[in-house]
């Protein structure tokens, strides 16, 4: 019954952030001014609710809507009015840089994501991420608390990429390290299990691997 209700109770603010995100792309009137006011840092917050509730495409969107709320130099301010409001009222402070680390930790536990003991990869990954000719997605030794962390998808063919994974030892192991691909996985170098439509269980004490994946789309 407890986790009903936690359910319930996730799924009723889920609810509410999608009700009130309409105006400017991030949810409105979660802040001191008194309305039409849009406080930017916390959709960061309600972004890393919808990825840990499995919306990586309502993350992404908080993500993008939240970049298109910085001045010009790459900062945040505080709290600010809706940009039809005709308001020039202003609230709190400006630059705080806890808005740039929640920025960069989105984007980092997009890709590589702890969640539940678990390793979770490309977790929120949207597909206009994915590399392009001659390019790379790569991140190099992220933190976890399971050792750092280095991953680099490179396109190899139309709709083809090649996946290489490098986790240092360290104190902890993850329960399971869990790829998420909208696709298939057609090479790899350690046994996978898949354990739903676009999900792939790794050995927990794999520290190394390397495999081939195809795009959903190409698999058409």
């Amino acid at each position: 019954a407890r986790d009903r209700k936690y359910t319930k109770n996730v799924q009723n603010f889920l609810e509410l952030l999608d009700d009130i995100d309409n105006e400017e792309g991030i949810p409105e009137n979660t802040g001191w001014m008194s309305h039409q006011a849009v406080w930017p840092y916390s959709s960061m917050f309600y972004a890393e609710v919808w990825l840990y509730a499995g919306n990586g495409e309502k993350a992404a969107d908080y993500l993008y809507s939240f970049a298109n709320h910085a001045s010009p130099g790459r900062v945040w301010r505080e709290e600010q009015a809706l940009a039809d409001s005709n308001s020039a009222e202003i609230c709190g402070d400006m630059p705080h840089n806890w808005a740039s680390a929640e920025f960069i930790r989105l984007v980092r536990n997009m890709l590589v994501f702890e969640r539940a003991g678990n390793l979770e990869l490309f977790y929120g990954l949207p597909v206009e991420w994915l590399p392009k000719e001659g390019k790379r997605l790569y991140i190099e030794k992220t933190p976890t608390r399971y050792g750092k962390i280095t991953i680099e998808l490179t396109l190899k063919s139309k709709g083809e990429y090649e996946l290489a994974f490098v986790r240092e030892k360290a104190n902890q192991s993850p329960v399971d390290i869990i790829l998420n691909w909208k696709g298939a996985v057609t090479e790899s170098d350690v046994k996978l299990e898949q354990i739903g439509g676009n999900r792939w269980r790794l050995p927990a004490g794999c520290s190394k691997y390397r495999m081939k994946l195809i795009k959903a789309s190409s698999l058409q």
